[in-house]
């Protein structure tokens, strides 16, 4: 049975940047995580479902990955002048992390009460450093994203590929 870690080891590396509209993506991904997992009310099958038909959170954290070890090297002067600055890596591999256990949860693994508060605060928390680096907290975090148990006399939110496009997920 898989196990849900409480925290990721900060590890200090290099600056890198990862796709900007990917990085916008994941955030907002991350923020509808934690909105689902606060309106579960321990119906786990029902979270599994929604999550089935859109991205798998392994698959992003893999990606993420991927993404910031080619992009490594492409990092320059110009970029630290804009708007999006880089999320540090100790961040990054922290969303991973996060992304990594959430995919548990998917895949079967019904997480203690203590767990759960600590995997929402450190999603809360990893995706306001997202929001800050990539310069759009006030924008990113009003937005009406739909996420798993919304209330029903509420419109719908929307979704992510909605917000950032369809090929978000293009690296």
């Amino acid at each position: 049975m898989p196990t849900l870690r409480r925290f990721a080891s900060p590890i200090a590396m290099p600056y890198a940047s990862a796709p900007r509209k990917f990085l916008i993506g994941l955030a907002l991904y991350a923020r509808q995580i934690e909105l689902s997992i606060d309106r579960t009310h321990g119906d786990w099958q029902g979270l599994r479902q929604f999550y089935k038909p859109r991205p798998q959170p392994d698959d992003l954290a893999v990606l993420l990955l991927q993404a910031e070890a080619r992009n490594r090297s492409r990092w320059n002067l110009l970029q630290t002048f804009m708007a999006n600055r880089p999320v540090p890596e100790r961040d990054r591999w922290m969303m991973a992390r996060l992304l990594f256990d959430f995919s548990a949860i998917l895949r079967g693994y019904e997480p203690a009460t203590d767990d759960l508060y600590c995997l929402r605060y450190c999603l809360s928390q990893t995706t306001s450093i997202f929001y800050r680096r990539l310069g759009m907290r006030r924008r990113l975090e009003k937005l009406d994203l739909h996420h798993f148990n919304r209330t029903g006399h509420l419109p719908a939110g929307k979704e992510i590929n909605t917000i950032v496009g369809d090929d978000w997920l293009r690296l």
